[in-house]
């Protein structure tokens, strides 16, 4: 992901990037507003990219229109998704966390679910993702001894 982020100068530069070397089991929307103003979609699984790759995505098809990096699971629950963070924001554990994540509003059973966990260490971020050939959502195979960790600052320039 950081090659791409970094390397490609344009919509097809990212595509060609994500096809040599596919990041595995996510779902990616590359956007470019410099040189066209439209998106790609690649789908991968966890052994390289599904087809189709969709190129005929417009501005018109996302909700949000912005630069840089979006994290979002569709527009259409971002209020739903900012109510239930304010009902809980006070008490935010990682319980909470993984229960609002997991809820049917933001995540379909038996998909593979990304969860972050955030420890005390400012930048410091815990990423959990759950192998998709053991059936299993990221929450139920979590393992808080073995996370993958990375520290935010160095991927800022």
């Amino acid at each position: 992901m950081r090659t791409i982020f970094y390397d490609a100068f344009s919509l097809r530069d990212a595509i060609s990037i994500a096809e040599d070397t596919p990041p595995l089991n996510t779902a990616l929307v590359f956007g470019d507003g410099r040189n066209e103003f439209r998106g790609v979609r690649v789908r991968t699984d966890d052994i390289g990219i599904l087809p189709p790759l969709r190129y005929d995505l417009a501005e018109d098809d996302f909700g949000l229109s912005l630069p840089g990096i979006v994290y979002e699971s569709a527009p259409t629950r971002l209020d739903i998704l900012r109510e239930e963070l304010d009902k809980s924001i006070d008490k935010l554990t990682l319980k909470t966390l993984l229960t609002t994540a997991n809820s049917p509003l933001f995540a379909d059973a038996g998909k593979n679910i990304l969860n972050v966990v955030y420890d005390d260490v400012p930048l410091d971020i815990y990423v959990n993702v759950a192998n998709s050939t053991t059936g299993k959502d990221a929450y139920e195979s979590y393992k808080p001894n073995k996370p993958q960790s990375f520290n935010m600052q160095l991927l800022l320039p």
